[in-house]
């Protein structure tokens, strides 16, 4: 994402295909359409490999390429402006921020001169999941990913140069192959590390790469130049309305905006085509000058601006923000970009590094300070908006996976032999529940057996592709274990919905499966749900099981614990930010008509959650009597866990009446 070095023939086109790949990543983060819009860095990554790699060519077959003065220049290029912005979002954070998010922008400030914002951002969540949303700094994942590659392209290229082109281009081939068969594999696999690790983008930056060492002015035809211009411009707009987050990528779906940039470099890097003149114009010349800034900017503006004024309307609210980023952009590029990089300011070698290197340490020690403080928390924000540590799930519980390794199922409430027998059988939300099924099984005489595992449907025939991709199946797990043990009742309790929605490009995919283990398209995933949810119920109840089933709790629109603290550190109701009942009602309406068609004439026991922590107002609640009722955007926490004892206590209590009877 750096601007063209001023030692190559420079190309007002370059800087024109920089605005478009800039703008849909700004329209795609502000929620202004461009669902696929993040396609744009990956044009940035063809681009940066493009123009690097014919400076890298350029320097080698001229004898004057040095190692030192090849980093030292990408300092020049990218600190400055990184630097202000990171520093300029730390200061605004301080004020900003919660504690627990200050917390987590310390570990991104940590992790910016050691490059490794993307192994933290693939190790805290999803590029799409809602607590990216928290992440001022989520963007420079990107950074990371270039500097990452050139830090170690030079190593790999200049030896190979000194033996001229072909050895070079064959092994930039055989880097494309490896790293694009890799992409292709592990997103589907593993989803959120092909998207922000090295290894599965190395194939994007060779493509440029390729290009560079090719040096050829364009195609042979004046026509062919043209067709090709625009056949690359739509290879990469049509990701860029028609991708949105649950695409897979990058992968396959990487290919068309990467080869569409390939080509339109390649068609203008002779006589310009009508596309090129077109893209060398003032206004996307001067976007495409500004673009690594306002890539820097755009970002943290829009996640502090929807913090700070949380709950206010989106569209003014994303294109005011967008307006500030063009303008800091602007400013920045002005300021302290152009008159580092056109050596004004920091000329010499040695200042340049003692002041990059002094600011890495500032921003590296404010970000431990911020980790190491836990982000100075205060009694008005923390408190119970989060679990306390003796509020844990159940000790000693665990989950499917380690039944053989701990010999049993766990078992919560009674453990008297004789006490009757409950299988609860589900997923993460099943285990939530356990805190208040302790408390009743204990009251009541009754052994909770917990056949539970995080993404793991409860039914028969199907798994969801998470399961699935891992090369596991419950499902005889299950069975065993209702021909080893006299149960009463089953309670079936997932998050319905999740098994039905195709899931985040950078996310584990939940959608069932069929038989086996294929991903059934998103469409399919309602009738497969309504058959095996039909299936397995017929099939326990012809066991002499009574089965319960309960709806999934409302998917909140936020992170709930972070909420309640922005919520009380306003000074506002710790409720501010919660929906009405009915609002949650409309976005489960469809899973919930399919449960109910599922069941329909069955002497399943339905049970629905939202009810009971549905206020007198009608407002589904994020908070009761000061404490959180979840964990996070969907799971209860053990306090909420404990909001739905009425709805389970007759359960337990004809359980008991049953053992109890003569």
């Amino acid at each position: 994402m750096a601007a063209p070095d001023r030692h190559l023939a420079y190309r007002p086109d370059i800087d024109g295909l920089r605005a478009v790949a800039v703008l849909p990543v700004l329209l795609f983060h502000a929620g202004l359409g461009c669902t696929g819009g993040y396609v744009g860095v990956d044009v940035f990554f063809v681009i940066s490999g493009y123009l690097i790699g014919s400076l890298i060519v350029r320097e080698c077959e001229s004898g004057g390429f040095d190692f030192g003065r090849f980093w030292v220049r990408r300092i020049r290029r990218l600190f400055p402006a990184l630097a202000v912005t990171l520093a300029a979002t730390a200061v605004v954070s301080t004020f900003v921020l919660i504690p627990t998010h200050l917390e987590d922008l310390g570990k991104a400030l940590v992790a910016q001169p050691l490059l490794a914002a993307n192994f933290l951002f693939w190790s805290q969540s999803g590029y799409f999941e809602t607590a990216s949303e928290y992440q001022p700094l989520l963007h420079t994942w990107s950074l990371a990913v270039e500097e990452q590659f050139y830090l170690f392209l030079p190593l790999i290229l200049v030896p190979l140069l000194k033996r001229g082109r072909k050895p070079a281009l064959v092994a930039t081939w055989l880097f494309i192959v490896v790293s694009f068969a890799w992409s292709v594999h592990a997103t589907q696999r593993y989803p959120s590390a092909s998207f922000f690790l090295l290894p599965s983008r190395i194939w994007e930056l060779d493509l440029g790469l390729v290009l560079a060492l090719l040096a050829r002015p364009g195609l042979e035809r004046p026509l062919a130049n043209e067709i090709a211009s625009w056949a690359g411009l739509i290879a990469i707009l049509v990701p860029v309305f028609f991708y949105d987050a649950t695409t897979p990528f990058p992968g396959i779906a990487a290919l068309a905006p990467c080869l569409g940039t390939v080509a339109l470099i390649h068609a203008n890097s002779g006589a310009p085509t009508t596309l090129g003149r077109i893209l060398a114009t003032p206004p996307m010349v001067w976007i495409g000058k500004i673009s690594y800034p306002l890539y820097l900017w755009h970002w943290p503006v829009l996640v502090l601006a929807r913090y700070h004024w949380l709950g206010a309307p989106a569209l003014p609210l994303a294109i005011g923000s967008l307006a500030l980023s063009f303008l800091l952009a602007w400013a920045t590029w002005r300021w302290i970009e152009s008159p580092v990089r056109e050596r004004r300011i920091l000329s010499r070698t040695r200042p340049l590094v003692l002041t990059s290197v002094a600011c890495s340490l500032a921003l590296l020690a404010v970000g431990a300070i911020y980790d190491g403080k836990d982000g100075f928390p205060d009694a008005t924000t923390v408190s119970s908006a989060t679990p306390s540590p003796d509020e844990a799930l159940l000790e000693g519980f665990h989950a499917m996976r380690a039944w053989e390794r701990k010999g049993a199922p766990f078992i919560a409430g009674s453990r008297d032999p004789s006490a009757k027998k409950l299988l609860l059988w589900g997923d993460s939300h099943a285990m939530a529940t356990l805190p208040v099924l302790d408390d009743l099984g204990r009251e009541h005489g009754v052994a909770v057996y917990a056949a539970c595992e995080p993404g793991n449907i409860p039914l028969f025939g199907t798994r969801s592709a998470r399961i699935a991709l891992d090369g596991a199946d419950y499902e005889p797990a299950v069975r065993a274990l209702l021909e080893a043990e006299h149960f009463s009742a089953v309670l079936l309790l997932a998050r319905w919905p999740v098994y039905l929605e195709g899931q985040a490009a950078a996310a584990r995919n939940y959608l069932l499966t069929d038989a086996e283990g294929k991903v059934a398209k998103e469409s399919e995933a309602p009738g497969l749900l309504r058959e095996r949810l039909g299936e397995t119920v017929r099939e326990l109840s012809a066991k002499g099981l009574d089965v319960v089933l309960m709806r999934a709790v409302a998917h909140q629109p936020l992170d709930v614990p972070g909420t309640i603290a922005q919520a009380r550190a306003r000074g506002l109701d710790e409720n501010a930010f919660a929906l009405p009942l009915t609002e949650h009602e409309k976005a489960d309406a469809t899973v919930n008509r399919l449960l109910d068609e599922a069941l329909t004439g069955t002497e399943v026991k339905i049970l629905d959650p939202r009810p009971l922590l549905t206020d007198s107002q009608g407002l589904y609640e994020m908070a009761r009597e000061g404490r959180g009722l979840y964990t996070d955007s969907s799971h209860l926490s053990p306090y909420g866990s404990r909001q739905l004892r009425s709805l389970f206590e007759p359960l337990f209590t004809s359980l008991q009446e049953a053992k109890d009877a003569p």
